[in-house]
């Protein structure tokens, strides 16, 4: 049930397919690419997990970070993470599907929101689907300003680019996303 100690035998930069936090503020428990388990209750990580077809032992131990953050969500991993172990790269792939599907419907959403405070603001449908991939990624990690960000968006891919590049937050996680800002 559980795997070797760091939770599995040949950890690799970047790992996450084991519960995982990023000792930085109000970070939360974090499972695959981005399911962060901090603002959901306990009934929805375990529906999710179940979803994402993990074990009903490991969903069970899951639900548990319901709301925690900070150092609390630090102490889980430490306790749980070796029980929950490593999930597999399918698991990984349902659970990311279905965190990116909500995280697009929350980034449409804010931008329907936002957008109509800024004239003439196209629709979301219309931008690029690179843009648009953009800014989901920017929304996984946290938005600064989202006023700023999509008036960036909407004056272009160099416009965008620029605003990225002149914030610190932003930029400090380009390097993992492993593209090239040009």
């Amino acid at each position: 049930m559980t795997a070797v100690q760091p939770f599995r035998q040949y950890r690799t930069l970047g790992f996450s397919r084991i519960l995982h936090w990023p000792p930085v503020g109000l970070s939360e428990v974090t499972l695959g690419r981005g399911y962060d388990m901090g603002n959901r209750s306990a009934g929805e990580i375990y529906a999710t997990l179940r979803q994402a077809e993990l074990e009903e032992y490991k969903a069970s131990l899951c639900a548990r970070a319901a709301g925690l953050k900070g150092k609390r969500a630090g102490e889980f991993v430490k306790v749980y993470g070796p029980l929950v172990g490593e999930i597999t790269h399918q698991q990984q792939i349902g659970l990311f599907e279905i965190a990116y599907s909500e995280k697009l419907a929350y980034t449409k959403s804010v931008y329907g929101r936002v957008s109509r405070r800024i004239p003439d603001a196209p629709s979301w449908q219309s931008f690029d689907q690179r843009i648009k991939d953009v800014l989901v990624d920017i929304f996984f990690q946290g938005v600064e300003n989202t006023a700023a960000l999509f008036s960036a968006a909407i004056k272009g891919k160099q416009a965008l680019i620029i605003h990225i590049q002149s914030s610190t937050t932003y930029m400090s996680y380009e390097m993992n996303r492993l593209r090239h800002l040009k």
